[in-house]
């Protein structure tokens, strides 16, 4: 298995999959099913891109925004935007019930997924319009799954 998949299901692994059980240690797929590593995966870095707080950083057109189905309420999430071609961008916002996270110089952003029966995830273009979003809402506990068409 790449490493890139890998990496996806420990993430997967840590955030929300594995029936509704959390994991204190991160999970790796492989052919023969899920294996649990022995050391618990570090806390998301909230990450500043010295953007004043609350400063929306605007996407280009088309890019689009890679979030998993599911999410735990609660616990950190990581979400990634991309630009049309495929390449991650560095210091956008991903608003999170209208609250701007930076992505880092990698194209992610952290956060803790809110307490709430519904959560919206977007990126927005330079006249606050949303170029690509998310919807997730409750399936119970503190479950939250995609409600968007095609996820």
């Amino acid at each position: 298995m790449r490493f890139k998949q890998r990496l996806w299901a420990c993430a997967l692994a840590q955030s929300f999959i594995l029936p509704l059980t959390v994991l204190s240690a991160p999970a790796f797929s492989t052919d023969r099913g899920v294996v649990l590593a022995k050391a618990p995966l570090p806390e998301p870095k909230e990450v500043s891109q010295s953007a004043s707080a609350g400063e929306v950083r605007p996407v280009p057109a088309g890019s689009s925004l890679v979030a998993p189905p599911a999410l735990l309420a609660g616990k950190p999430a990581w979400v990634t935007v991309k630009t049309p071609s495929g390449r991650t961008l560095s210091g956008v916002s991903v608003m999170v019930n209208g609250q701007a996270n930076q992505t880092d110089p990698i194209g992610q952003a952290s956060f803790t997924v809110p307490k709430a029966d519904s959560i919206s995830l977007a990126i927005l273009d330079a006249n606050q319009r949303p170029v690509d979003q998310r919807k997730y809402v409750t399936a119970g506990g503190d479950l939250l799954v995609s409600a968007t068409a095609g996820e």
